[in-house]
């Protein structure tokens, strides 16, 4: 019986050429500018694309040239949930660059601007694994459902998996759900404020199952005031859930790690938990 033989690559030559056609024809329409420094791509050496992941699409591209990348280099910082003590790890201090970064990937639509990020949620979690163990699970924070469908994706959930093979735990975007809408944390100038605004704001939809293990990391953005983890951290207790550590892109008021070149193990004991928000 003669076996058939599928086409493979060659088959999907064609797609490949149609899309890069259509991406040369955005370019020509809608120019890549940098999100930093405004330069068009043809200016200077580029950020490369990395791999199609949930919330990236075949025409999404980095949006950011090699230069201003620098500035977004890994710079692991370290603190604590104000109340509950969870540490907190994070690739950078939370700064204006980061901030503008972020700010153009969420609510502007350029998600190509998740690349960049790739190597400060790994160094994050990365140091969280190293300093506090493995997880069983990665968590996002959750978007309540009408404004991450006005976005068109969870940024929580996208760094969760770009980040998953460091953690040692598959991803579970589903576990916690957003019950209500908040208003943006960012926009609200108290704890106080922050505090009401998240109060109760999530909940976890099952717990542990037997055997499959409890040890749970937290993934965000950015880490600020801490309270929209806190309210996280909470909802995900109480159903018994033993949350490790919150990892994030950028943190503010932390403190810096020395981390070891060549993946060698450093000597010098760090606290797990030495900055309060």
């Amino acid at each position: 019986m003669k076996k058939t033989r599928f086409p493979g690559a060659a088959w999907r030559a064609p797609g490949n050429i149609v899309r890069r056609s259509l991406r040369s024809l955005l370019e020509l329409v809608y120019p890549e500018h940098c999100a930093l420094c405004g330069a068009g791509r043809d200016e200077r050496p580029w950020c490369e694309a990395g791999a199609r992941i949930a919330g990236l699409t075949w025409y999404d591209e980095p949006h950011l040239c090699a230069e201003c990348a620098t500035d977004l280099e890994p710079a692991v910082v370290q603190g604590a949930l104000p109340q509950s003590g969870v540490p907190v790890f994070a690739g950078r201090p939370t700064g204006p660059e980061l901030v503008t970064v972020l700010s153009q990937w969420k609510y502007h639509g350029v998600r190509g601007l998740a690349w960049p990020l790739v190597p400060l949620i790994k160094a994050a979690v990365s140091a969280a694994v190293t300093q506090c163990g493995p997880v069983n699970l990665l968590v996002p924070v959750a978007l309540y459902g009408r404004r991450q469908r006005q976005r068109g994706f969870n940024q929580a959930a996208v760094l969760a998996q770009l980040g998953s093979a460091e953690a040692g735990g598959r991803v579970r975007v589903d576990l916690l759900r957003r019950t209500r809408s908040t208003g943006q944390q960012a926009k609200l100038n108290t704890e106080e404020a922050r505090l009401a605004n998240v109060a109760g704001a999530f909940a976890a939809r099952s717990g542990p199952e037997p055997g499959r293990g409890r040890r749970v990391g937290v993934v965000d953005d950015l880490v600020t005031g801490g309270t929209t983890c806190e309210a996280a951290v909470s909802a995900l207790r109480a159903r018994g859930w033993d949350v490790c550590w919150v990892v994030a892109a950028g943190l503010a008021g932390g403190q810096t790690l020395d981390i070891p070149e060549s993946g060698a193990k450093s000597d010098r004991q760090v606290d797990t938990a030495p900055v309060e928000f």
